[in-house]
C-alpha cells in the first residue's frame, strides 16, 4: 500500500487505531491510557479504569524539573487533592522516555510512610502524566529557612530518622535513590517523605553506571562515571558499577547542611566542587557540633565507598541512638501513627498547617524516661501513642466517606 502524503498515512494509521506516535492537532477528544496503578492509589481514583488529564484541575504549578513541571490538582470526580507530574513529550527522547518509563515502574510499587507515594500514570497524545501524593507543606528548606536552626536532637528525630528508615527500605530493594537532597524532602501532613526517582534505580535489575543526580550530592564514584546518553550504555562496565554506598554519601551532604545551615560546596565554583568531592576534601564543621554528629558525618563521607556504614549501621549509631533514641521497631510504630494523621493535617488552611508543621519540626515529643528505660516501658508508649491517634483518626475517617477514600496505607512489609 502507498501513500500520496504524509497526511493520507496519518488518516489510515487514524483508521486503524494505530496512531499514537504524533499528537493530534486541535481540539479532538482523546483517548488516554493507562501505564499503571500503584499499591496505594485511594479508593476514589483506583475505582475509575481510565484516567484523563481532563479529570484533573490544575490549581498551582509547585515544581519544575527539567523535562517536567508538577502541580497541586484536583482529581475532579472523586475529589482528591493530587500532585500531578506533566511531560510533555514533544521535549522527550527515546532514552529520557524510558527513564520515566522506570520511574514509573519503581516507585508504584514503593510503600512506605516516608516515601511519596505514586498512585498512577497515564499518557494521551501530548503527556505523559504522573499522580502522586500531594505534599501541602513544600519541601524542608522552606521550613527550616522559617524556623532557622535546628538542635542536634530536632535533626535527628525529625529529618534523619525518617530519611533513614525510607533508605533502609530502598536499600533492602538494591533501589539508589540517586538524588537525595533538601529539595526532594516534602512535607505531607507533617510528615517527612521522600520524592523524586526519577533518577532511582535498582541494581538487582541493572548496572549504575551513570553520572545521574545534582552535583553537589554526588558520590566521588558517580561523578567517576561518564554521562548517560543511552539507557543501556556502559552496563557491560563492571568497573564503574557502584551501590547504595552513593546514597550514604548524600546523605552526609545533607547532614552537613542541616549541621551548619549551608551545602559543604555552597561557596564553590562548578569545578571547583568537582575537584573537592573527587579528593574527599569536604568543609569543616563549626565549632559546637558533637563529637557523635562529627562521627556520623565523617562516616558518610568516606571517599572510599566500601568504608562507609550503611544505612542499617547509621541506624545504631550512637548520634542517630543518643538523641532520644529508639528501636527500629519503635521507629515504625510511630511512623505507622504519623501517616494515620497525615491527611488529617492536610485537610487543615495553609495557615493551620504550616503552624502545625513548625511545631512539629521544632518541638518533638519529649520522652519522659531516660535512653536507659527498658524497651517494655517504651513500647507500651509507643503503643499508647499509636493507638490513641489511630482511634482519633479512626473515628471521624468512618463518618465522613471522602476521608474513607483517602486512608493512608498499611505498613510496609519489611521489618
Amino acid at each position: 500500500m502507498t501513500f500520496s502524503s504524509l497526511d493520507d498515512l496519518k488518516k489510515h494509521l487514524v483508521a486503524a487505531r494505530q496512531w499514537s506516535a504524533f499528537p493530534r492537532q486541535g481540539n479532538q477528544a482523546r483517548l488516554p491510557r493507562m501505564l499503571g496503578k500503584g499499591d496505594c492509589c485511594p479508593v476514589g481514583l483506583a475505582r475509575i479504569p481510565l484516567w484523563s488529564l481532563s479529570d484533573f484541575r490544575l490549581m498551582k504549578k509547585v515544581g519544575e524539573g527539567a523535562l517536567s513541571e508538577v502541580f497541586q490538582a484536583m482529581h475532579i470526580p472523586s475529589r482528591t487533592t493530587v500532585a500531578v507530574k506533566l511531560y510533555t513529550k514533544a521535549s522527550l527522547t527515546h532514552f529520557t522516555r524510558r527513564q520515566i518509563e522506570r520511574e514509573i515502574e519503581l516507585q508504584s510499587r514503593l510503600r512506605h510512610p516516608h516515601i511519596v507515594q505514586l498512585y498512577g500514570a497515564f499518557e494521551d497524545h501530548n503527556s505523559i502524566v504522573l499522580v502522586e501524593e500531594y505534599a501541602s507543606m513544600g519541601n524542608l528548606l522552606r521550613h527550616i529557612s522559617r524556623i532557622g536552626s535546628l538542635s542536634e536532637a530536632h535533626i535527628v528525630q525529625n529529618v534523619m530518622q525518617p530519611v533513614l528508615q525510607a533508605l533502609l527500605y530502598l536499600h533492602e530493594q538494591g533501589i539508589i535513590h540517586r538524588d537525595l537532597k533538601p529539595e526532594n524532602l516534602l512535607l505531607a501532613g507533617g510528615i517527612l517523605k521522600l520524592a523524586d526517582f526519577g533518577t532511582a534505580i535498582n541494581t538487582r535489575q541493572e548496572r549504575a553506571v551513570s553520572r545521574v543526580g545534582t552535583l553537589d550530592q554526588m558520590a566521588p564514584e558517580v561523578l567517576e562515571c561518564p554521562d548517560r546518553s543511552d539507557p543501556q550504555l556502559h552496563k557491560g562496565r563492571i568497573d564503574l558499577a557502584y551501590n547504595t554506598s552513593a546514597d550514604v554519601w548524600a546523605l552526609g551532604v545533607l547532614t552537613h547542611e542541616l549541621l551548619t545551615g549551608k551545602a559543604p560546596f555552597a561557596q564553590l565554583t562548578q569545578q571547583q566542587t568537582i575537584e573537592a568531592i573527587l579528593s574527599g576534601v569536604i568543609a569543616t564543621v563549626p565549632l559546637g557540633i558533637s563529637e557523635a554528629a562529627q562521627d556520623f558525618l565523617s562516616a558518610c563521607l568516606q571517599r572510599n565507598p566500601s568504608t562507609r556504614p550503611s544505612v542499617t549501621h547509621l541506624l545504631d549509631h550512637s548520634w542517630i541512638q543518643g538523641q532520644h533514641g529508639e528501636s527500629r521497631a519503635l521507629l515504625l510504630l510511630k511512623s505507622l501513627s504519623q501517616a494515620s494523621l497525615a491527611s488529617s493535617v492536610e485537610r487543615h488552611s495553609s495557615e493551620e498547617s504550616e503552624t502545625i508543621v513548625c511545631s512539629l519540626l521544632a518541638s518533638p515529643e519529649r520522652e519522659e524516661a531516660s535512653s536507659a528505660s527498658p524497651v517494655k516501658s517504651k513500647i507500651v508508649r509507643a503503643g499508647k501513642y499509636m493507638h490513641d491517634r489511630l482511634c482519633s483518626h479512626e473515628s471521624r475517617t468512618l463518618s465522613d466517606p471522602l476521608l474513607r477514600d483517602q486512608q493512608p496505607c498499611d505498613a510496609p512489609k519489611h521489618s
